[in-house]
């Protein structure tokens, strides 16, 4: 078995060179490696290797069986990022070639496998923890081992470091994202109250790019703008907060999102008698330099499906918003029709 696998890469030695060359020609920071996970996907389904793309949310990531079901799973690990300024300094072009050369030729002997090998291309482990997206989107669920190299001076079957200390740690406290969880989360920035309100000739719309917290400049998601609409009212909760506090919210919003000063209805628990009062909200504006404008629903549920960032998977976004809407007792026909439409309901 060991030689009929050893044969076969030695046979495929040149096209392998050939895409670590390709790849370390053309390095690709964190969850933008477009080019080297096509490459890979292309040269796998080459060789009879079923590729699905995007896989687990992230563009860049990919995911390929051979093997028989019913037996043990392992996963063959790929990365392929490279490091700003330096490219592929930490070989990453050496590991994917790697997993692809091994990937390739337990494909070719997979009527000798007691079990099923999954080829995994994971993005950005340089910067954004893409192997940690994967795992919260159940791509290791149904893995019993996962396999990767690490090029190195010599060969080592184990790495053992001198100057590490494995330490659990355990967070107490509550996520903070004010906007797509107000009824549940607390806010990212301190305030003196809160209170549901809404704002009358306005309606959300999923059509601002998202390039750093909920995709990439080659892939962007799509998150939440306002949209002028005199018809409608927009609900949400409104915060009060120190002057101070800007800053930090001007900071947060920077991709494309201004500060607008807007007419407000502070409600009650009832929604009677509601206080009048005027309100700031960050909008961005059409034609900013993120704005994505209106797409058919589909394309959009697929754009969100498949994107994702540090910030978390664009898809996320989308169903926590949904959730923190339905909390709040508001109707919002856009929303609830493209959280349908991504959830395939």
């Amino acid at each position: 078995m060991k030689e009929r696998l050893t044969g076969f890469i030695d046979d495929q030695a040149n096209a392998l060179l050939a895409v670590s060359h390709e790849i370390h020609a053309h390095p690709e920071l964190a969850f933008r490696e477009v080019r080297a996970s096509a490459l890979l996907a292309d040269t796998a389904e080459r060789f009879g290797i079923s590729i699905e793309r995007g896989a687990y949310g992230l563009y860049t990531a990919f995911e390929g069986h051979t093997g028989a079901a019913g037996g043990p799973n392992v996963a063959v690990l790929a990365e392929y990022d490279a490091l700003p300024g330096i490219g592929h300094a930490c070989g990453h072009n050496l590991i994917a070639t790697a997993a692809l050369g091994a990937a390739l030729a337990l494909h070719e002997a997979r009527d000798r496998l007691p079990g099923r090998v999954t080829f995994l291309g994971t993005p950005a482990e340089e910067k954004g923890g893409g192997k940690e997206v994967m795992v919260r989107a159940g791509a290791f669920d149904r893995v019993d081992a996962a396999l990767m190299i690490h090029p190195a001076g010599v060969n080592l079957a184990t790495m053992p470091c001198i100057c590490v200390a494995e330490v659990q740690a355990i967070y107490h406290g509550k996520a903070a994202h004010a906007s797509a969880m107000p009824h549940r989360w607390h806010a990212d920035f301190p305030f003196l109250e809160r209170q549901r309100a809404a704002i009358s000739g306005w309606t959300r719309q999923f059509w601002q790019g998202s390039h750093d917290h909920r995709g990439v400049p080659d892939a962007p998601g799509r998150v939440v703008t306002l949209v002028q609409s005199p018809s409608e009212t927009c609900l949400g909760m409104a915060y009060r907060v120190a002057p101070e506090v800007f800053a930090h919210l001007d900071h947060r919003e920077k991709n494309g999102h201004e500060r607008f000063a807007v007419p407000m209805r502070l409600l009650a628990e009832d929604d009677t008698s509601p206080q009048h009062d005027e309100g700031i909200v960050y909008i961005a504006p059409i034609g900013n330099h993120a704005y994505l404008g209106a797409a058919p629903l589909a394309e959009m549920a697929s754009q969100i499906r498949h994107s994702a960032w540090p910030s978390g998977r664009n898809i996320d976004y989308l169903t926590e918003l949904a959730d923190a809407l339905r909390a709040l007792r508001a109707d919002d026909p856009h929303i609830f029709e493209l959280e349908s439409a991504v959830l395939g309901n």
